[in-house]
């Protein structure tokens, strides 16, 4: 246990030039609240049911949705607001299986936090290296410090809207993690549909 809290001690100290210096411990566990916080943020829309009430499922897209993408990164285009044109049931089951992607990454990082801080405490039967404990703290502190992103993907059919899936995380951990630039307006300011770029999510 002493050697895991002087390890803790050194990566702290290897990776954090600040006159307030947190143990590894402490910023992993602090990651590790912030990825469960986002686990649980709720749609900011009311959820897709399916005929028996339940949510998250697939919807009636058979003869055409309207699918309109929120996004705070650039997972499917330069813009904030993009549209899936075609609006079908392919396009949307492939949306949902990339967000699905998302989310899997989220549970998995929480459990390597979790075997991480386990090892810190000197608990578990895992083993990590000094390197694998710096690194890992240092992409903490990324994710920490740097901006949350969502993406919400929203279906329109009948005049009736609902939110048919969203995940949320830390954007350095998106696999691109630029921005989403503003959508440009038209000469009455009004926000201009723009197109997904779908091309590596429709070959899933």
């Amino acid at each position: 246990m002493r050697v895991a809290w002087l390890l803790a001690g050194w990566c702290s100290a290897q990776s954090d030039n600040s006159s307030t210096t947190e143990t590894a411990a402490q910023v992993l566990q602090k990651w590790y609240d912030q990825l469960e916080k986002n686990m649980k943020a709720p749609p900011k829309g009311d959820a897709c049911v399916n005929a028996e009430g339940q949510t998250g499922m697939e919807q009636d897209c058979s003869e055409g949705c309207s699918i309109q993408i929120q996004q705070d990164t650039q997972r499917f285009g330069q813009f904030r607001q993009v549209i899936a044109a075609g609006g079908g049931p392919q396009t949307l089951a492939a949306l949902g299986s990339a967000l699905d992607a998302e989310r899997v990454e989220l549970v998995q990082k929480r459990r390597q936090l979790t075997r991480m801080l386990a090892f810190l405490r000197g608990e578990g039967n895992d083993k990590f290296s000094a390197e694998e404990v710096s690194d890992q703290v240092s992409r903490g502190r990324q994710c920490l410090e740097g901006v949350t992103s969502r993406i919400e993907i929203t279906v329109s059919k009948d005049g009736h809207a609902c939110v048919y899936s969203s995940i949320e995380k830390p954007a350095m951990m998106f696999a691109n993690p630029t921005l989403a630039e503003e959508n440009p307006r038209d000469a009455s300011g009004a926000s201009l549909a723009i197109p997904a770029n779908l091309s590596a999510v429709l070959e899933l």
